[in-house]
């Protein structure tokens, strides 16, 4: 061994003793220590330089509303942090920052939220629209950013409504409310428990059953951004029609005016006639209108309709008299009278009011009237005024002489007894007249006929597809309906000397003849026919049969006459 290190070679030697230091083992692993730590410090270094921050952000629903209503007030975003960094919050419309939620604030890693008010930096609520939240996460050299979009939404949605302005009447219970508000909102009626979403153009309907009287309605829209905005209406359902009074002229009243004034009041809104003639109703309802009448019964039939449609109908008589009947008495004029108490007694027309020089003289139900008038010695006037029904006035004066125990009684009994048929047969003629006209009157109908439509197509048998026949009957009257062709043959009976109320009537024709085959093409005439002689009225409208477009099979619809129905029940 000794030998070997003697044997070391000459330049090695030489080295040692140049450089002067001796590199021990110990030495040389502390040196090795140091450098591998000093590399492992640059290394992270530079790594933690180059870091990107791991951010990860997400948004608590869609919108905000910043109105105060506790829906949507505030914006809030969530995001974690792998490790701490310098997070930077703004908030951007298109590339403008509107507010500044966070600047550069150290936070360490984990979760963290944002909340945004919807507010600028100068404390104003921003405009509605759509906004940017971004959020940046930076390190020390380098950084990350993530965002996500809010909508401002403050406005509250429109709310339209179809036919339905506030306060308006209607005449039926059954409603169908229609509307239009903004897509995606939800509305309520009534306050309802759940709302109904509108469909994706904003269109909604409810149907609703309304009660007499007022009826209030409120729908409430809510939008997505929990904006609400409520609408109110007060239907009013009127099934009641309107009232007609009219207080002139009176129930059978007579006239000797050609001309009359009608007055009376109906709802205030509604529209009137009287025989088909508008009349002008004002604001508080009351109107006056002016007819012509004809010599004898006039018939006035007044129809109002309501702003809803319900329709009332009145009828009243009014009786026009020109010029009044003569008076007839049992004295002549000049007669000598030899009782101081003259036994006058006379005829009018009945119903009229008799004086007797000034004194009123009862008028018995036919018109004949008595009384006795005290005479003067010598001349006397005897002065008779009759006033009729309709106010006509007629006037009569005898001129008698009174001579106490004058004049022969028989002379006298004999010349009241040629002048008695000239009293009797007036007074019968008048009587009779009168009686025929109350008569007349009491019994009177009237009737009016329509049919809808003027131009029929009829179907097949069975088919149920019907002429439509509107009869209008005055009063109980026995009724025929019939159909007829062109030349006046009888075609189809409809009714058949039926007894029927007096009202409005609906009946049905399929267009087949009484042996149930299908009338050619053509015009016909539906006619009416009620009462009975003499007082017997008929109505009559045309209408056109055409052929349907399909081709028929000439098939007896059914066995015996043609089918009636009518819509109500005949009582």
């Amino acid at each position: 061994m000794q030998h070997q290190q003697q044997q070391t070679p000459p330049r090695m030697r030489q080295r040692r003793r140049s450089s002067g230091v001796t590199l021990t083992p110990g030495v040389l692993t502390t040196a090795i220590s140091i450098g591998v730590v000093v590399l492992i410090v640059a290394i992270t270094f530079v790594a933690d330089w180059m870091r990107i921050p791991e951010l990860s952000l997400s948004a608590q629903g869609q919108f905000v509303s910043p109105n105060g209503d506790g829906s949507y007030d505030i914006f809030t975003v969530s995001y974690r942090l792998a490790d701490s960094a310098r997070i930077t919050a703004r908030v951007y419309s298109d590339q403008n920052v509107v507010r500044t939620l966070a600047n550069g604030q150290n936070e360490s890693a984990g979760e963290h939220f944002l909340v945004w008010d919807g507010r600028n930096d100068v404390g104003a609520v921003a405009p509605d629209g759509f906004y940017r939240i971004e959020v940046v996460a930076a390190g020390t050299m380098r950084s990350t950013s993530q965002s996500a979009q809010a909508q401002l939404d403050t406005q509250p949605p429109t709310v339209q409504l179809a036919n339905l302005p506030e306060g308006v009447s209607v005449n039926t219970p059954n409603l169908q409310i229609e509307g239009v508000t903004e897509p995606g909102a939800m509305i309520s009626l009534n306050g309802t428990a759940q709302p109904q979403r509108v469909d994706n153009i904003g269109r909604f309907t409810f149907p609703f059953k309304l009660v007499d009287g007022a009826n209030s309605i409120d729908l409430q829209a809510i939008d997505p951004a929990g904006n609400t905005t409520r609408l109110q209406r007060t239907i009013q359902l009127v099934t009641e029609p309107p009232d007609i009074s009219i207080t002139r002229p009176l129930e059978n009243e007579w006239t000797n005016q050609q001309i009359v004034s009608i007055e009376g009041v109906t709802r205030p809104g509604a529209t009137l006639t009287v025989n088909q003639q508008s009349v002008r109703v004002e604001a508080d309802g009351s109107f006056r209108h002016e007819l012509i009448l004809d010599q004898g019964a006039n018939a006035l039939h007044f129809v109002a309709t309501d702003e809803v449609g319900n329709i009332a109908v009145l009828d009243r008589v009014v009786h026009l008299k020109v010029g009044a009947l003569p008076i007839q008495v049992n004295v002549q004029d000049g007669a000598v009278i030899g009782d101081a108490n003259l036994q006058l007694t006379g005829k009018v027309e009945p119903g009229s009011l008799v004086t007797v020089n000034g004194m009123a003289v009862p008028v018995n139900a036919f018109g004949d009237f008595q009384t006795t008038t005290a005479l003067n010695s010598g001349d006397n006037t005897i002065t008779i005024e009759a006033r009729d029904l309709a106010g006509n006035v007629t006037t009569l004066a005898r001129r008698v002489t009174y001579q106490q125990g004058g004049g022969d009684s028989l002379e006298r009994l004999s010349r009241n007894l040629e002048n008695l048929p000239i009293l009797i047969l007036p007074s019968i003629l008048a009587i009779g007249a009168i009686l025929a006209f109350t008569y007349l009157r009491q019994n009177r109908v009237s009737l009016a006929l329509s049919v809808d439509p003027p131009t029929f197509v009829p179907g097949l048998p069975g088919s149920e597809k019907n002429l439509v026949i509107l009869l209008d009957l005055s009063k109980t009257a026995r009724l025929s309906l019939e159909v007829l062709d062109q030349n006046g043959n009888l075609r189809a009976s409809l009714v058949q000397n039926r007894r029927k109320i007096g009202r409005r009537h609906i009946f049905h024709w399929n267009g087949y003849d009484d042996r149930g085959m299908l009338l050619p093409a053509g015009d016909y005439t539906v006619r009416a026919e009620a009462g009975a002689p003499p007082l017997q009225v008929t109505s009559s409208v045309q209408v056109r049969l055409e052929r349907p477009l399909q081709p028929q099979v000439q098939t007896p619809a059914y066995t015996g006459r043609t089918t009636v129905s009518n819509t109500r029940q005949d009582r």
